[in-house]
């Protein structure tokens, strides 16, 4: 019963919020939890919530990060991304990420959301940008060194504001 309860709060806060406010975004579901509005996907199970924010620790929702490395490879800066996510922009504090809109479009990628992400997880809607200029570049072993991961890719950017070099390590899209 009090799991049940827990549920229904969860959808009650997902989606009653105000529709200009909140952002449309899939989640992966932590294993053995039942949600509503969930869907098979190829890496698991995502909730599709309406959210101001996204969760940076969560009993039922897993958090996926976008990482900002120092050049040495130390960590200086994380955000919580979409399933799916791909970083378009790094500026100041937020970065700027794309992630597939299927509605209407057999192609999620035709025409894809756009959300802003400030590193408290707090997100809203972005316009369409142009992608920032970055280059792919095998940085694994800085990813492994700070993160002990290799299933990370790696992008340097250069922000949008001050110009300066930004290295980001974040999931490939899961197919």
């Amino acid at each position: 019963m009090l799991r049940a309860s827990i549920t229904l709060l969860l959808m009650i806060a997902a989606f009653n919020c105000n529709a200009s406010q909140c952002v449309k975004v899939d989640l992966f579901v932590k294993h053995d939890v039942t949600l509503k509005n969930t869907n098979d996907h190829p890496c698991g199970v995502v909730a599709t919530q309406c959210r101001t924010s996204l969760p940076m620790l969560h009993k039922y929702l897993d958090t996926i990060w976008a990482y900002e490395l120092g050049v040495n490879g130390e960590l200086v800066n994380k955000w919580p991304i979409p399933v799916d996510a791909q970083v378009y922009e790094v500026t100041d504090d937020s970065i700027v990420a794309a992630y597939p809109n299927y509605k209407g479009h057999l192609n999620g990628w035709e025409k894809p959301n756009f959300v802003r992400i400030q590193k408290s997880g707090r997100i809203k809607k972005n316009g369409p940008v142009k992608k920032s200029s970055f280059v792919m570049e095998d940085c694994t072993a800085l990813v492994e060194k700070t993160l002990n991961n290799t299933d990370l890719i790696c992008q340097k950017f250069k922000d949008a504001t001050s110009g300066k070099l930004r290295i980001l390590a974040y999931p490939t899209v899961c197919a």
